[in-house]
């Protein structure tokens, strides 16, 4: 697999959950999803680049 396959499968992943949440212009949802996102590339940057 490649890697920037493997980054659109996870990034998809990720946005596909938040796409069943109802929001309610909560800033903590949206805050949560970038950290998640912001979290996941950290933890990539580390292990595999």
């Amino acid at each position: 697999m490649k890697i920037k396959d493997f980054f659109k499968g996870k990034i998809s992943e990720i946005l596909g959950n938040y796409e069943n949440v109802e929001f309610n212009a909560d800033e903590f949802q949206y805050a949560k999803l970038i950290y998640d996102l912001v979290k996941w590339f950290h933890y990539i940057n580390c292990f595999i680049f």
